[in-house]
């Protein structure tokens, strides 16, 4: 084994020492108990975020603490949970008159610890919840969980509620926040080779030069399969849909991507990762699927359109038409409103005011009931980027009140 390590028994308190050295004045360090905590908290004013699990997962979860993150990580020996103890520590120290939010990856180790530090906290009159965060979609259960594993998906709870503790939010508030982020984070993970934990010193599972480990768990945990290697491509492509079939979304959501190297993949590779997965979600720029990329063009300028203060206000001024017709027992005739003979892209746009859709949905963002359509109709060819597009007919779909887009289908007129 070769690491960069003096005594493997003090790995992680020198590690810990290190990151305390690097942020004096923003970080304050307790060796006795492994703790990692903001210099400003606790505060009275804020709901105090901290988490904890095995060392080896860096940045996670010491190297998150910070304004808008946690407030405070409790972090045990490499891939072990951290001791009772010490979870009951990082509780005490971070209590808050606002109380104090525990995040927990779904590992039996993190909560039985956890669990038990959170009752001793309640015990002596702490107000402290927990959450369990569960994103992996590899497999449904393993060797170290019962349900779904907490892995990258982290991340973004940890983001989420760190930010709402900052802005002042209660601790009700920050247990419903991670429940929505957690709801709609999905992960997965690859393994191309074993790790070796310091105090180990040599690898936790075995596999081939040829070889690679489907859905590993954080832990070296076994995933769904052990296949042969394959291109980046390929193997982007194969996480891609399982995570993007398991999301609860659906085309036109606006979603956020995050690569994890697991802590043992280089940056450069883990770019060549997300060029892949770009290309997937942004077919323009693909240059080898030229009608998804006029398609995704099209898109863009129709949503520009109506982004546009000035068209939006044409728009806006004949809404009355659209709830007057709304009101009459029989459909009136269509009727079209231009929002004008050219908007400089090439496109005709029209507003067909009476065309409802069935059934009539809640619009996400804003709550509203019901949508209206607009439809670009073909104008021929249209320059743009320095490049000519022949430019088709598509709907788009969107709420009346706020603009979110729903979706884009296809026109026949």
């Amino acid at each position: 084994m070769k690491k960069f390590v003096n005594d493997p028994a003090k790995f992680v308190p020198e590690m810990l020492e290190g990151i305390f050295l690097a942020n004096e004045g923003k970080l304050k360090y307790e060796p006795k108990y492994n703790l990692i905590y903001r210099a400003d908290r606790p505060s009275k004013n804020h709901v105090s975020v901290i988490q904890g699990s095995g060392s080896g997962h860096e940045p996670a979860h010491v190297m998150t603490v910070g304004p808008g993150m946690l407030d405070a990580a409790s972090p045990g020996n490499v891939f072990a949970a951290p001791p009772m103890e010490y979870c009951l520590e990082c509780i005490k120290l971070m209590n808050s008159p606002k109380g104090v939010l525990v995040l927990i990856n779904n590992y039996q180790g993190d909560r039985m610890n956890w669990d038990m530090a959170i009752e001793m906290a309640e015990a002596e009159g702490i107000k402290v919840k927990s959450f369990i965060i569960d994103d992996d979609v590899a497999v449904q259960n393993s060797s170290y969980t019962v349900g779904r594993r907490g892995v990258a998906g982290n991340f973004f709870v940890m983001k989420a509620c760190g930010a709402a503790a900052e802005k002042g939010k209660s601790l009700e508030d920050l247990l419903e926040l991670a429940k929505k982020v957690n709801a709609n984070v999905r992960s997965m993970g690859i393994a191309l080779t074993s790790c070796t934990p310091p105090a180990k010193g040599k690898p936790i599972f075995e596999i081939g030069d040829d070889e690679m480990e489907v859905g590993v768990g954080i832990h070296g945990e076994p995933g769904r399969r052990r296949d042969k290697m394959k291109s980046a491509d390929a193997i982007v492509d194969e996480i891609y849909d399982a995570v993007a079939k398991d999301l609860p979304f659906k085309s036109g959501d606006r979603v956020a991507l995050m690569i994890n190297g697991l802590g043992g993949t280089p940056p450069s590779e883990l770019y060549v990762l997300y060029r892949k997965a770009a290309l997937r979600w942004h077919p323009d720029r693909n240059p080898e699927d030229s009608e998804a990329a006029g398609k995704f063009k099209q898109v863009l300028d129709a949503y520009e359109v109506l982004s546009d203060s000035n068209r939006r206000a044409r728009y806006d001024q004949d809404r009355p038409a659209q709830a007057e017709s709304e009101t009459q027992e029989e459909p009136a005739k269509e009727e079209s409103t231009q929002f004008g003979a050219d908007p400089g892209n090439g496109f005709h746009f029209t507003q067909d005011f009476n065309r409802k859709i069935e059934p009539e949905p809640k619009c996400p963002s804003c709550a509203v009931v019901g949508t209206e359509r607009i439809i670009s109709r073909k104008a021929g060819a249209s320059s743009a980027r320095g490049k000519q597009f022949i430019l088709a007919p598509f709907n788009i779909i969107f709420c009346s009140a706020c603009g979110h887009v729903y979706g884009v289908t296809a026109s026949t007129t």
